[in-house]
């Protein structure tokens, strides 16, 4: 674990965010976390926002790398959303109450333990073990034809899976053939109609929790 203070380059104080964190600019230090491309993981609470901060940086973190422990609990936690057709996610302070763990809010290195704690809750146990799964709070089982009305681009891009996912996969077709064990986010392993992408050539992909699938007949 790297705890550290970061001198942002634009700004010499922050008077509004100092009142919050209490971070004075005699207390943060230059550095350079060059430990991001060493890791196996990065794991962080709502992922997509903190990396598009450290790309503002220009520190690119492989995609494959990112673990967002807020969209495993927003399944967990099952609050819908109706306008979104995907679970509502959650805040940290919300899901770290949810599993008794009590923090310092807004202390960079109270917020990393907290991630680290909720992540280590959220884990497999959690999922449901059954023959029936959710995507997108639709649930299915195998051998089933879906179609794919929207594939949520926040966990396609996470793992490179395409480069465009929204225009790859919106509207294919295919059949369900297995449960997927890849991941915390993964549901199902999917065998398409026809190739859909140049970067899925084998006929096969899988579907994450937050895509949206329509059951076909059979």
């Amino acid at each position: 674990m790297l705890n550290v203070y970061c001198r942002p380059n634009n700004k010499g104080s922050w008077e509004d965010a100092q009142a919050v964190h209490g971070i004075t600019p005699l207390m943060v230090a230059n550095a350079v976390l060059d430990i991001l491309s060493k890791a196996d993981k990065v794991i962080a609470y709502n992922a997509a926002f903190e990396d598009s901060y450290l790309k503002a940086y220009g520190i690119e973190v492989d995609p494959e790398k990112w673990i967002d422990p807020m969209i495993m609990f927003a399944e967990i936690y099952g609050e819908w959303n109706e306008r979104r057709g995907s679970y509502k996610w959650q805040s940290l302070t919300k899901c770290a109450t949810y599993y008794g763990y009590e923090f310092k809010a807004h202390d960079s290195l109270e917020d990393v333990k907290a991630t680290l704690y909720c992540y280590k809750k959220n884990g497999r146990g959690h999922r449901k073990e059954k023959e029936e799964m959710l995507i997108g709070g639709k649930e299915y089982k195998t051998g089933q034809r879906i179609k794919v009305i929207n594939a949520k681009s926040i966990l396609h891009y996470k793992y490179g899976m395409t480069r465009d996912c929204n225009k790859d996969m919106t509207g294919i077709t295919g059949v369900i053939t297995a449960e997927s064990t890849y991941d915390e986010y993964a549901r199902a392993n999917l065998r398409v109609d026809e190739p859909y992408s140049e970067h899925y050539r084998n006929g096969m992909t899988r579907l994450f929790c937050d895509d949206e699938i329509e059951l076909l007949e059979e």
